[in-house]
């Protein structure tokens, strides 16, 4: 990508996990592995592998993370009487948070920003969010 190009691609989170290992789905071939440039390049919509560094993750005091719905992973609004879910408009007294972690990943070919939700938050950090909280 020449400088001064920006590329810009939805990029859909998968909802469920598969039943076997990453190696597993590399190996297999269930997905291809491809280089961001190759992701940025797509014209079609497809499911792909990308092999990168996080360079940075990019974060203020108060926006990695969100205070979620304990039924569903949907952010809640404050009211009078606790919180408030927005999808399934059930009310919570202390609802628990979860991540939305902004990351730069880079893999030699090109970068990209992406938004890591909870489980991946989980895995690189190595404690939840509501862990990340109280040490702040």
């Amino acid at each position: 990508m020449a400088q001064g190009d920006v590329a810009s691609q939805q990029i859909t989170q998968i909802e469920e996990q598969p039943d076997h290992s990453v190696r597993d789905e590399l190996e297999g071939g269930a997905r291809p592995l491809n280089s961001i440039e190759e992701v940025l390049n797509m014209t079609d919509e497809g499911e792909c592998w990308i092999l990168g560094s996080i360079v940075s993750v990019e974060s203020g005091v108060h926006d990695w993370c969100y205070l979620a719905c304990n039924n569903c992973p949907k952010k809640v609004i404050e009211v009078k009487n606790g919180y408030k879910c927005k999808k399934c408009f059930r009310i919570l007294a202390d609802p628990p948070v979860r991540y939305k972690l902004n990351i730069i990943v880079a893999d030699g070919t090109g970068c990209l920003n992406l938004i890591v939700w909870n489980q991946e938050g989980k895995l690189i950090l190595g404690k939840s969010a509501n862990e990340v909280r109280a040490l702040l």
